[in-house]
């Protein structure tokens, strides 16, 4: 069981870290910004994991649910307000 739940956490945390890295967070922000969200991050990578145990369907549509997931929960997050664009 830890075992699951420290790998769903580093599966959380990549899925996280695309949208860390387009707000330019260096990597010790990175790292608060994703362990204040620790519950979001690791349900969002035990989801990821468990759907990537289903053959051949996990592969293709795992990676893609598991970052408009994680993109979702940021955007709730927020409060539904959009990132500042550059000028």
């Amino acid at each position: 069981v830890l075992l699951f739940l420290v790998s769903a956490y580093f599966y959380g945390f990549s899925m996280f870290d695309y949208i860390l890295e387009r707000r330019k967070l260096r990597v010790h922000d990175s790292v608060r910004e994703v362990n204040a969200r620790m519950g979001m991050v690791v349900a969002n990578g035990a989801l990821f994991s468990l759907v990537m145990k289903v053959p051949l369907l996990g592969m293709m549509f795992g990676p893609v649910m598991g970052s408009v997931g994680a993109v979702l929960a940021e955007y709730r997050e927020r409060g539904g307000t959009r990132l500042p664009q550059r000028p």
